[in-house]
């Protein structure tokens, strides 16, 4: 074993320190990360070992300092998948970024600390999960969350928090003059502030919460989990799976690791390597649809076609706006180096600045909200058009969507500071170069378009075919 770390209970290893582990979990992510730590808690006598593709980040500045989220997004720490040409979209092949770094996507995001309203979640049980309802939902996010009130505007009102979980939020103390008037901009149009946005009801405006610690202002996310780990959790990072390894009767045994090493598992492997690469692992083991497993060169181990189908993501579109000269916005930190610096300083010392910044204004709509009832008459007729009569899900969106009763948003609204969008800041000798921005983004809550993630036939360890079918549904 090498031992790289100590992190509470839990070892950062560069090599599995054991042959055999009680419990695998594959995938150092949002979700991996904390499954194992509940595991070790819970279990104290279980051996777990969390295999991480990527490196462990919590020292790189991009990732804890909150001014400087989004700086890590195509770099070593991403993925860097893209999608298929889109036929739906003009051909365009569009980045999809996915984090490849101990905390996963919460390393890497712009550290919106939200979650959805409750008769999305009360849809599971009520299409046939029992017992995955709001309440029980709430309870577990709730658990992992400890939020601080702090005396920033309107903190002390927000809703439905807990207090004593591992990741930290608040409502964060910096808010520059142009985001300000985004709150009553909202108002003018005909919406009101909500403080139960994470209590189950997001119709509204409001000012929505971050998760950073507010003692140093840095990012709180999940590999806080570990402080508290059992004492026979192992984090094995810069290790890629291979495949998960099948016995008799398609038992799961273990995983090989792109070494060609196995470890074995003796109770269970738990797949966490996300929306994309979960898929990807089942189906170089041998799980997924017979045809494209053989079209790859893969044996056949459990024919289940249903891997990798039925793909849905939410799109936005980004509008980014000039800013008049008297207003100063986060991209004065990539054109001023000496303002930069200075910023730099200010939050080494916990001064509020523009490193602090992650964004505030939120607004979540219906469609008659956000377009006026003959624009969402048109909308209705679309939902209405796409939805399968012989999909559940399909139904249950379209019956959320029609009875504003549900109080269910169609649309969310986010402001954004700075410039943002997939070409980056204007180029250093590009006439737009020492301009400053902010951006809006709008972004659909119940998609019905639905695409697919496989395996490249030609390539089967490389980047799956991620081929998410936007805009297939004109809603």
């Amino acid at each position: 074993m090498f031992l790289s770390s100590t992190v509470g209970a839990a070892l950062i290893v560069l090599a599995a320190a054991q042959a055999s582990y009680d419990f695998i979990v594959v995938g150092g992510g949002t979700a991996g990360v904390a499954v194992s730590a509940r595991l070790s808690q819970y279990l104290p006598d279980s051996s777990i070992l969390i295999v991480e593709a990527g490196p462990d980040g919590r020292q790189i500045p991009g990732i804890y300092i909150p001014g400087r989220k989004g700086s890590t997004l195509g770099t070593t720490y991403d993925w860097n998948f893209t999608t298929t040409p889109q036929p739906y979209a003009n051909g365009r092949v569009i980045p999809q970024n996915r984090r490849k770094v101990l905390g996963g996507s919460s390393a890497l995001n712009l550290l919106s600390w939200d979650r959805a309203t409750a008769a999305d979640y009360d849809a599971w049980q009520q299409l046939g999960n029992p017992g995955w309802n709001w309440s029980s939902m709430h309870a577990a996010m709730t658990a992992a969350e400890s939020y601080q009130l702090t005396p920033t505007n309107g903190s002390a009102n927000i809703l439905g928090v807990g207090e004593h979980g591992p990741i930290e939020f608040l409502i964060n103390r910096f808010s520059p003059p142009q985001q300000e008037q985004f709150f009553p901009a909202m108002q003018n149009l005909g919406l009101r502030q909500t403080y139960s946005f994470l209590d189950g009801d997001m119709l509204g405006w409001m000012r929505h919460t971050s998760n950073i610690l507010d003692s140093n202002y840095t990012r709180s996310y999940s590999p806080n989990y570990l402080a508290s780990a059992g004492p026979r959790l192992d984090v094995m990072v810069n290790t890629t799976v291979l495949k998960v390894n099948l016995g008799n009767s398609s038992h799961v045994t273990g995983v090989t690791l792109m070494n060609g090493t196995t470890v074995t598992a003796r109770k269970e492997v738990i797949l966490s390597a996300g929306s994309i690469q979960s898929p990807q692992l089942l189906e170089l083991s041998g799980i997924g649809n017979a045809t494209i497993l053989s079209a790859a060169g893969i044996q056949p181990q459990v024919d289940l076609p249903g891997v990798g189908t039925n793909l849905q993501d939410h799109i936005r579109i980004t509008t980014a706006y000039r800013l008049r000269p008297n207003y100063t916005s986060p991209d004065i930190l990539r054109f001023n180096a000496s303002y930069a610096a200075q910023e730099l300083q200010n939050w080494t010392h916990n001064i509020s600045g523009f490193y602090d910044e992650t964004g505030s204004g939120y607004a979540y709509m219906t469609w008659p909200q956000a377009v006026g009832d003959p624009g969402a008459a048109v909308l209705d007729s679309l939902a209405t058009a796409a939805a399968s009569s012989a999909n559940v899900v399909d139904q249950r969106k379209l019956q959320n969507l029609l009875n504003l009763t549900a109080r269910v948003p169609q649309l969310e609204i986010l402001f954004s500071d700075g410039y943002l969008g997939n070409k980056g800041y204007p180029a250093v000798n590009s006439t737009l170069y020492g301009a400053e921005f902010f951006a809006m983004i709008a972004s659909i809550q119940h998609p019905f378009s639905r695409g697919s993630t496989h395996i490249n036939a030609s390539n089967p360890t490389g980047h799956p075919i991620f081929h998410p079918n936007f805009t297939e549904c004109r809603i």
